[in-house]
């Protein structure tokens, strides 16, 4: 086996810059966040889960709390990620690819740039992906390209795209240095 790093192969390539965004959610929104924080059973039981999910929520407490609220915080800010992306296809003419983590995320973006956007998520079967890329390649106004890290940030070739947006952190950072190279 040959390996070989792109930065020996392909030396036009400028380095990746990386740019962190820090986001403070609204004063609102923060108090449900400490609220689940603090009493994480208590909170979920006021959202209406089922008695077996509380169970199962209360013998893995801890991790699942953490769930949660990486959840929680993804829709959150939504509104923030949301104004950022319109931004950048207002300030630009280049094109976007948006990455995140939960269902709910991914359908709120598809559905707010549902007019520029291809959807790449755990729902997309397997010979519509390659179709969504071709399009977010070829087609010059759909411009925004929507990725579940895990079902988009591997084997796919989106070069039509200088620029990566994580609208969620996934678990593992090996995750996102896979997506950022797509």
């Amino acid at each position: 086996m040959v390996r070989r790093l792109k930065k020996d192969v392909l030396q036009e390539l400028p380095s990746k810059q990386r740019t962190t965004l820090p986001v403070q959610l609204p004063k609102k929104d923060m108090k449900d966040y400490e609220s689940a924080r603090k009493d994480f059973i208590g909170w979920l039981s006021q959202t209406g889960a089922k008695k077996g999910k509380l169970r199962k929520a209360i013998k893995a407490q801890a991790i699942v709390k953490l769930g949660y609220l990486k959840q929680m915080v993804g829709e959150r800010k939504l509104p923030l990620v949301m104004e950022w992306i319109d931004n950048f296809l207002t300030e630009t003419d280049e094109k976007i690819v948006v990455f995140a983590v939960h269902k709910k995320v991914v359908a709120t973006l598809r559905d707010k740039y549902s007019k520029q956007c291809i959807v790449v998520d755990g729902s997309t079967p397997n010979n519509q992906r390659q179709l969504n890329v071709q399009k977010f390649q070829t087609i010059d106004s759909c411009r925004v390209f929507i990725g579940n890290i895990q079902a988009a940030g591997v084997g796919l070739t989106l070069t039509a795209a200088h620029h990566v947006f994580f609208a969620e952190m996934a678990w593992r950072s090996g995750e996102h240095l896979q997506a950022e190279d797509r």
